[in-house]
């Protein structure tokens, strides 16, 4: 099958969609299928990384033009509806892809109703529920989400894959899991911390968790672990943060290793966007920050089924922090749970899962 993906990234809306969007890409890929990219030029885009992992990219010009629709986060697709898919129309024109793949809350049916002249079939992927949308399949990926949640914002008759049994996770992930879950049955204390707020963190929260951290009662020989992404704006005031910690840190920019980093870690300190599904995966037990207002009903839902310990973003979020990892501090019990009740979020197979109903729908409708 030829597959077109229309992906952004951003400094404003970091860089889960692309990342999540080149996991099914590479699943697809191992499949026989082709898969291209098109996606926008912007501060933070990630073009280049998409181009280093051997896909062709299209990039639409960036654009100034503060025009946008009144979707929740049109701000996101710079100049609206209408001039993103008049800039992408000539593509999908001499593409006329078999499979298009949408995730962008800044589009919904008015642009996916253009694309309908070029492409044979449609999926969206979001995490919202608050647009309509003209698609074959929808896939929300997330804890909770219901198929009933999508019915009214979709034709009838879309396949609709909704829940953590679609999170898509680089095969890494499925392959460490065994492992990972094996060791944490022996775990009695924090020796090591893994602090992963996104790949951008705008808003720095990164320095915030550091700071925390130093004030806690976890000793010195505890290590702590930063993984940022290449082009994070604060990613040189984070480094000097982190030399100078009392206790023993790192920062890592750019990894390709993540499953291995978040098995050999006791604790996780991350936003609550898709990379939960990763410490899920692998049993991590996890202190999650909302980042965005979108990943605040993640949050909330991880938080009531045990899988992870909400910390509010506010103004007294490093004491709130502070006192969250003291009280987890040799409390075997409950790093043990937090580790359990996350496990059976997700297991790491959900793309191969989309793919399956991506090759059914397509056997279905020629």
């Amino acid at each position: 099958m030829n597959i077109v993906f229309r992906v952004d990234a951003s400094v404003e809306m970091g860089s889960g969609h692309v990342m999540r969007c080149l996991t099914l890409a590479d699943e697809l890929k191992a499949r026989g299928h082709e898969c291209r990219f098109i996606s926008r030029q912007q501060l933070g885009d990630l073009i280049e990384l998409i181009g280093e992992k051997g896909y062709r990219v299209c990039a639409l010009q960036e654009c100034d033009d503060t025009d946008h629709d009144d979707l929740p986060h049109s701000h996101w697709l710079k100049g609206g509806q209408q001039r993103d898919f008049s800039d992408s129309e000539a593509l999908l024109k001499s593409l006329l892809p078999d499979w298009l793949i949408v995730d962008h809350y800044g589009i919904d049916a008015n642009w996916e109703q253009q694309a309908r002249a070029y492409a044979k079939h449609i999926l969206v992927i979001d995490d919202l529920a608050d647009r309509q949308h003209d698609c074959d399949v929808l896939l929300d990926q997330n804890l909770g989400q219901t198929d009933e949640q999508y019915r009214r914002l979709t034709p009838v008759g879309t396949t609709l894959l909704t829940g953590t049994q679609y999170a898509m996770l680089r095969p890494e992930f499925a392959r460490y899991r065994a492992q990972s879950l094996s060791a944490r049955h022996n775990n009695t204390q924090i020796d090591h911390i893994l602090v992963t707020m996104g790949g951008v963190d705008k808003d720095n929260v990164t320095a915030k968790v550091l700071n925390a951290l130093e004030k806690t009662a976890l000793r010195d020989e505890v290590r702590i672990t930063v993984v940022l992404g290449k082009q994070a704006p604060w990613l040189s005031h984070v480094k000097t943060e982190v030399a100078q910690s009392r206790m023993k840190a790192e920062l890592l920019s750019g990894v390709n290793n993540m499953a291995e980093l978040m098995s050999q870690a006791d604790l996780a300190i991350g936003a609550a966007g898709s990379t939960s599904w990763e410490r899920c995966c692998l049993g991590l037990p996890a202190l999650i920050v909302s980042l965005a207002e979108n990943q605040a009903i993640a949050a909330s839902r991880l938080e009531e089924t045990g899988a992870a310990v909400a910390v509010p973003r506010e103004h007294e979020f490093k004491e709130s922090l502070r006192a969250v990892v003291n009280n987890l501090i040799g409390d075997t019990d409950t790093l043990q749970s937090l580790s359990q009740r996350a496990a059976a979020c997700a297991d790491g197979l959900g793309a191969s899962r989309v793919v399956d109903a991506l090759e059914t729908e397509s056997r279905g409708k020629k």
